[in-house]
């Protein structure tokens, strides 16, 4: 759950800080698809590097952590059990609740008037 509302936060701060970027594309007469396809594009490679990277780097850091703390068990844990219905769990809610902010966001960003965008400090 941190891991999916940690990528839509970072899915939806793409999308605020680009505002004013927006703003100059519709006003240079891009209509919505061409100014949030290309932020829609970027936050789907953060969250795919996101998955790319954290999962196995999280069961590398689980096998450390199974290794140092194995001798504290009198029987030894398996070194590493790979939960794949989770892992599947996990990459579909990170996915949903990007893809939701993300959505989410580029609406409210397509929906502000240009000029009210360009004249904020």
């Amino acid at each position: 759950l941190v891991a999916a509302v940690g990528v839509a936060v970072l899915g939806a701060f793409l999308v605020v800080e680009r505002r004013r970027e927006f703003a100059i594309l519709r006003t240079l007469g891009a209509d919505s698809r061409q100014v949030t396809i290309p932020t829609a594009v970027e936050g789907g490679l953060a969250i795919a590097g996101s998955l790319l990277f954290g999962i196995p780097l999280g069961l590398l850091l689980g096998t450390l952590a199974v290794r140092v703390l194995g001798l504290f068990f009198t029987l030894p844990p398996p070194l590493l059990a790979v939960p794949v219905w989770t892992l599947v769990g996990l990459g579909a809610l990170v996915v949903t609740a990007s893809a939701a902010a993300m959505t989410v966001a580029l609406r409210a960003v397509t929906r502000v008037r240009s000029a009210v965008v360009l004249r904020e400090p």
